[in-house]
């Protein structure tokens, strides 16, 4: 693909880059010269707009060549809200170095007068790179307005002495950008209409009942599914929560694997209720029979101070091949469902070492599923495994659940808790939740429901 050989080029020299449909690819400007060949690890892509949609297909299949080509794993994450601001701000938020992405409408180009609360100028702030698609944006008249392009709407506005209406398939309030800018007219938004057809807001009865809308039903498609990995700790509840929070009717996956702390598998049980799962499945086998893990075997599971840091290598309480039976679960009941989605809890950042917690190996897995897959082989559906929470610090994703609304005193992190699930405060798992809710600056209801550690 000659667009991975260009990004290659352009990336080495800007250090970052972001992406617009139907707009241009920009990237954070550089803090200096890179001293290593780009990329030299994995690539985060983040695209600001919910999962399915077109940028997010598009995004997609870019970052599938894009990964082929580098030799390195390129992920999707999505990040949607203010337009795709929410999304924008995270990555000017990354160091500028490439490796944190950006797919961007170049509706951004109208944000300084749609969203004046937003501090970006696109001017200083970004630096073009390439354009990678366009998609029309379609602006709708009634038939005896004699306009027969934007340009003649917008002079017909200006000249007008009323206010002039039109209708258009994306954000109104940057279709009506152009017509005030120059401060001799105005547009404002006067009525949105949902997907049930059902107009709302001070213009609404302008739109009134209208003979083609009379007769025609307006239909919603019905949710993707997607799988979630629910162990019933903090980690997988958030992912949980935004799988929701994303639109998808998500399925629960626990799983009962002869684990010293089956205490989680309550609380995971309890978490798929208070979140809305569709299903919540728990599937049986005893990784006993192998042992070799502090969770798993008769060996003490390694305990210290609570202000200690996190040993460096891999740990006693790693599970060999544990998240990799796990998603194989998960992909097998995606295929099944029909879905194409699965959620996984892992994070590179704040954890313990796990070699299964990375994004080289979550991209490694996606490659063989889609290659393991009757869906993949066919072509008929491609499986999406989302880490959301991969590089996320442990506060950022407490203050994430927090948002969406997860009840963090019914969850179980501990590696060696009490009979109720009364965490032990020593065990690295207990320690990041615990640099967690600090750095937060919240207190942790579990530790409050138990009296403190």
């Amino acid at each position: 693909m000659a667009v991975a050989a260009g990004l290659r080029a352009a990336l080495a020299a800007r250090a970052a880059w972001a992406a617009a449909v139907a707009g241009t690819l920009v990237g954070v400007p550089p803090a200096g010269a890179q001293s290593e060949p780009f990329p030299s690890r994995a690539v985060t892509v983040v695209v600001p707009y919910a999962a399915g949609g077109g940028t997010d297909a598009i995004a997609r299949l870019v970052a599938k060549d894009l990964s082929a080509q580098w030799g390195q794993p390129v992920l999707v994450e999505n990040r949607a809200g203010a337009d795709g601001w929410v999304g924008t701000q995270r990555v000017l938020q990354q160091p500028a170095d490439g490796h944190t992405l950006l797919v961007q409408l170049d509706s951004m180009l109208l944000w300084r007068w749609a969203m004046p609360e937003v501090k970006f100028d696109p001017a200083t702030d970004v630096k073009l790179v390439t354009k990678l698609a366009s998609t029309p944006i379609v602006a709708l008249v009634k038939g005896d307005v004699p306009a027969g392009s934007m340009r003649e709407l917008f002079e017909r506005c200006r000249a007008a002495a009323k206010p002039c209406a039109f209708g258009a398939s994306t954000v109104s309030a940057n279709l009506a950008v152009p017509l005030h800018s120059d401060g001799r007219a105005k547009a404002e938004v006067l009525a949105s209409i949902d997907a049930q057809g059902v107009a709302t807001g001070r213009g609404a009865d302008r739109i009134g009942p209208h003979p083609t809308r009379r007769s025609t039903t307006v239909t919603s498609s019905p949710p993707r599914k997607a799988v979630v990995l629910l162990s019933g700790g903090l980690d997988s509840a958030t992912v949980l929560a935004i799988a929701k929070s994303r639109g998808f009717e998500v399925y629960a996956l626990s799983f009962r694997y002869g684990q010293r702390h089956a205490v989680e598998l309550e609380r995971a049980r309890e978490l798929a209720r208070h979140l809305g799962a569709a299903d919540h499945a728990v599937v049986e086998f005893d990784l006993r029979r192998f042992g070799g893990s502090a969770l798993t075997a008769d060996i003490a599971v390694p305990k210290d101070a609570p202000d200690a840091p996190v040993a460096p290598g891999i740990p006693v309480t790693y599970v060999p091949a544990r998240n990799t039976i796990f998603l194989s679960f998960a992909l097998a009941w995606a295929e099944t469902l029909g879905a194409s989605d699965v959620f996984v809890g892992v994070n590179a950042l704040d954890y313990s070492g796990y070699p299964d917690c990375r994004p080289e190996y979550i991209a490694a897995f996606e490659r063989m599923a889609n290659l393991a897959t009757k869906a993949g082989v066919e072509g008929t559906r491609s499986l999406t495994i989302h880490a959301p929470l991969i590089d996320l610090s442990k506060a950022d994703i407490v203050r994430a659940g927090l948002a969406l609304g997860v009840d963090y005193a019914i969850t179980c992190s501990c590696y060696d808790p009490g009979p109720h699930g009364e965490p032990c405060g020593a065990c690295d798992a207990c320690r990041l939740r615990a640099k967690g809710f600090a750095e937060a600056g919240v207190a942790d209801p579990l530790v409050e429901r138990f009296g403190g550690v």
